[in-house]
């Protein structure tokens, strides 16, 4: 049989090889003719060759594809699915809690707001923004974050936030300090 396979290989007119006659039954890849399906989403009747049949699942058109998709593939069993937890184009952390009080269209709310009610132990509104001091969109840590009404938030700069910080700090250090290591320091 391999003979007659061979012997029906041709060159065509452009040096390419062709293959006249092996086709269907006589094609040594045939494995029986169309099988029947159902689509996934509708459930119509498909007949489909055995080679255009996916692992997963079939359907009559990318339109049914879509169709199910929007239903089956939201949340953690969508294929892209990463966690809940995202990058947003600004740099801020956001995380999939669509029955939060501040979420978005999307289902997503800002970390740094679940950080800060977390922090103050309430829910923060929307009369409250959510200011990182350090300036980093991303740093969420509670000692980074404080509210602040709006029309405050634009008059107050990170510099004068930054401040106020430095000078607890230095006040907490100061308060901390053995007497002793100042006076040894003092000597040398």
């Amino acid at each position: 049989m391999a003979k007659e396979m061979v012997s029906k290989i041709e060159r065509n007119n452009k040096g390419q090889f062709t293959s006249k006659g092996i086709s269907g039954s006589n094609n040594y890849n045939w494995i029986g003719g169309k099988v029947s399906i159902r689509c996934a989403n509708c459930g119509k009747e498909l007949l489909r060759l055995p080679c255009r049949l996916r692992r997963g699942k079939n359907f009559c058109n990318r339109h049914c594809k879509a169709e199910w998709q929007t239903i089956n593939c939201k949340g953690n069993a969508s294929p892209s699915w990463k966690g809940g937890r995202r990058k947003d184009k600004s740099g801020y952390i956001e995380v999939y809690m669509p029955a939060h009080h501040r979420n978005r269209r999307s289902g997503y709310v800002y970390e740094h707001i679940l950080v800060a009610e977390e922090k103050y132990g309430e829910p923060i509104t929307k009369e409250y923004h959510v200011h990182h001091l350090n300036g980093i969109k991303d740093d969420n840590r509670p000692e980074n974050l404080v509210r602040i009404r709006p029309e405050n938030h634009k008059r107050t700069t990170v510099r004068d936030i930054l401040q106020q910080r430095i000078r607890e700090l230095e006040q907490f250090i100061w308060g901390h300090i053995d007497m002793k290591i100042i006076q040894e320091v003092g000597k040398n």
